[in-house]
């Protein structure tokens, strides 16, 4: 099941287009192919990024661009705190 959503400038990645409970919006940093899921990482704030790993058929089949804008997007019931 997915986890999260990226949404793209133009449309959409993975999901129901939704950003979901809690969400971070900023330009993509990062696309690293890792077998089957694509890691994307979008900044936010001035130092910090926030990273999805997406299954590789859903990236192509909406890939995203370095430097594009993006919003990553999750529902409360997965989030897990990080101290």
């Amino acid at each position: 099941a997915d986890k999260c959503r990226i949404l793209g400038q133009g449309g959409r990645q993975g999901g129901s287009g939704q950003p979901g409970d809690g969400s971070v919006a900023g330009p993509v940093l990062a696309v690293e192919y890792q077998g089957a899921a694509v890691r994307v990482a979008v900044r936010h704030g001035d130092a910090d990024e926030a990273v999805a790993l997406v299954p590789d058929a859903e990236f192509h089949a909406s890939p995203i661009a370095i430097g594009a804008p993006a919003t990553l997007g999750w529902s409360a019931c997965d989030a897990h705190a990080i101290a």
